[in-house]
């Protein structure tokens, strides 16, 4: 990593030096295409995660390509997972309970797959997005189970059962990679968004 020391001058506010850092990091900073033009960040239309089902998906997209919402990409965030049969629509609850089971799960998402919304984004003119956080695991989940315990790093210390997909491990490593590949294959995902809601070198990599 690169890394930038600035002087803010003196009788330069912390707002205005603020605008000075910005447009340094717009012109210096920023990634570019061939011909020296900015790449524009995605704006995505999201699910905000949950257990919403195919349709209720399609239906959002649907409606953002009626009015003419803009957005170039619809995003799938954290709650899509697992095998939780008393699902809530409407609701977030299960987002971190199948951490290690990266199966789309199927009450919400019955053939197992996004690939109903991810047509649904392309013919609407969008990317598909989809969030996945393959190195926390939990001891009951389809990773847990299936790896042997070198692939999965514990802490003694830690609060809850989470254990770290350790990618060190050719075992974890490919189980990573299979995972994501099964993923992003099976349904046509445009961006992956990687996740790590953990601090893998407290402890973890000690």
């Amino acid at each position: 990593p690169s890394i930038v020391l600035m002087r803010r001058a003196p009788g330069v506010s912390p707002r205005a030096f603020r605008t000075v850092k910005h447009r340094f990091i717009r012109a210096f900073k920023s990634p570019r295409d061939a011909s020296g033009n900015l790449f524009k960040p995605l704006m995505p239309l999201t699910s905000d995660g949950g257990m919403k089902t195919d349709q209720m998906m399609v239906d959002i997209i649907k409606w953002a390509k009626d009015n003419n919402l803009g957005c170039d990409g619809f995003w799938i965030d954290a709650g899509w997972n697992g095998y939780a049969t008393d699902v809530d629509p409407m609701k977030w609850t299960y987002w971190r309970k199948y951490h290690g089971s990266w199966t789309p799960n199927r009450v919400s998402h019955p053939d197992g797959d996004f690939k109903r919304v991810s047509a649904a984004a392309h013919d609407a003119g969008m990317k598909f997005i989809l969030w996945c956080e393959p190195e926390r695991v939990l001891p009951d989940s389809d990773l847990g189970k299936s790896l042997p315990p070198e692939a999965l790093l514990t802490w003694k210390g830690c609060t809850d059962d989470f254990m770290l997909l350790n990618l060190g491990d050719p075992r974890g490593c490919d189980a990573a990679v299979d995972t994501l590949s099964r993923l992003i294959s099976g349904s046509n995902v445009d961006v992956y968004r990687q996740d790590c809601n953990m601090r893998p070198f407290v402890k973890y990599w000690e």
